[in-house]
């Protein structure tokens, strides 16, 4: 899976596709290799989603910092 920047990246539709994946987990009857797959792609969400969280509050902080000047 390409990085997206993170401008480009939706935190909604990452935590939206997180849930569903939390969801499909609930399931008895689960294939394993799906599960895998599923859950590789939650470990690849939570990293963007911390990504983007970081870099956010780093532009909150510059803003803050301006804002003080």
């Amino acid at each position: 899976m390409a990085k997206q920047s993170s401008k480009e990246f939706n935190f909604k539709k990452a935590f939206a596709e997180l849930e569903e994946i939390s969801t499909w987990f609930q399931n008895p009857d689960i294939d394993l290799d799906e599960a895998l797959k599923k859950y590789q792609r939650g470990l690849a969400l939570i990293k963007e989603a911390q990504a983007h969280l970081k870099e956010t509050e780093n532009d909150f902080r510059a803003v803050a910092k301006k804002t003080s000047e």
